[in-house]
């Protein structure tokens, strides 16, 4: 035993090279690469919900599509000039509609003419719309209603001076009351950062995060056990001090790095979605959370993602004290 303990310690101290690099290296050897990257896809599908992350016209969110064409046109934030510049682009559209809906006989068979009736009977609860809604989805109309539809419910939001101040104290209502008093609007979409917070995608990230970092912290650890290192590093001097150190600290580099790719991921996944031009939009809306700062987007999701390489410090250090437990129950 003894014999092992010192042929551990001369190998790592006679290799030139720093320890936490060597136990950083074991750590993504091919097979334990390949486990990450068998996580990540496995990921991908525990994701697969969230269409930010797969761009393209088949998950295509016309909510966002409307925000990325008013920036582009007038910027991150819409006063009331540029509101009635874009309710006038959308009247050659309205047309459109309304020429579609009168050659089409299934609406002429319940008494409507116009783009703005269907639009009114739809809001009831009895209307009768939902025939009307398939023979849209399956004609060459679908993106016209889609796109209106979204457009019109922006241009909702905008005027919309309610403000809801349930269940919020004197300090909240006040910090809500000035958001509304705004002479501008943020182009960003009422449910862009529902999407993306604790509630949906970060959490999903973390999970996925904490997942990879303790498959990957965990599987050299097996190793070292099924070939007897275990057992010698928890018996040794260099196992019950210095290695200890040395393996938390690759554990903990393990973790940052997966979650850093994780972020590297979600960046291009939003760049190549066509949604980078919102990254720089104000969060703060007439509707949805209430934030007391001012932040771009890109600048709320750089603070709550920290919480994702927190999480995986706190799984990387999980992982590795519970094979050190099990190391010293099986010296006993």
């Amino acid at each position: 035993m003894k014999t092992a303990e010192n042929h551990l310690s001369n190998s790592y101290r006679g290799s030139g090279i720093p320890l936490i690099w060597l136990e950083f290296k074991r750590l993504f050897m091919p097979k334990r690469v390949g486990l990450a990257v068998l996580v990540l896809l496995l990921g991908g599908l525990w994701l697969y919900p969230f269409r930010i992350l797969y761009p393209g016209e088949r998950f295509k969110d016309w909510d966002n599509a409307i925000a990325v064409q008013l920036e582009a046109e007038y910027g991150l934030q819409i006063d009331a000039a540029e509101l009635e510049q874009f309710k006038q682009s959308l009247v050659p559209k309205i047309a459109q509609a309304d020429a579609y809906i009168r050659s089409t006989p299934a609406f002429a068979r319940v008494n409507l003419d116009r783009y703005d009736r269907y639009v009114k009977r739809s809001q009831m609860a009895n209307g009768g719309t939902l025939p009307l809604n398939r023979i849209i989805d399956a004609g060459p109309a679908k993106d016209l209603f889609a796109e209106l539809q979204a457009s019109l419910g922006w241009i909702e939001y905008y005027e919309n001076r309610t403000v809801n101040t349930f269940g919020l104290n004197e300090t909240e209502k006040k910090r809500a009351a000035d958001i509304q008093s705004r002479d501008w609007v943020s182009v960003l979409p009422p449910n862009f950062t529902n999407s993306y917070n604790s509630t949906n995608l970060l959490s999903r990230l973390a999970l996925t995060a904490m997942l990879m970092t303790s498959l990957l912290v965990m599987h050299i650890h097996i190793g070292d056990r099924r070939v007897g290192l275990g057992e010698v590093q928890a018996a040794s001097r260099a196992g019950t001090t210095g290695l200890f150190r040395i393996k938390m600290a690759a554990a903990l580099l393990t973790g940052t790095l997966v979650a850093a790719v994780l972020l590297v991921a979600l960046l291009l996944a939003y760049r190549f979605s066509g949604l980078w031009s919102l990254m720089g939009a104000d969060i703060n809306g007439k509707e949805g959370p209430l934030f007391w700062t001012d932040l771009s987007f890109l600048q709320y999701m750089g603070i709550t993602y920290t919480a994702v390489f927190m999480l995986c410090w706190i799984a990387a250090g999980l992982a590795y004290m519970a094979w050190r437990k099990e190391g010293r129950r099986e010296r006993w």
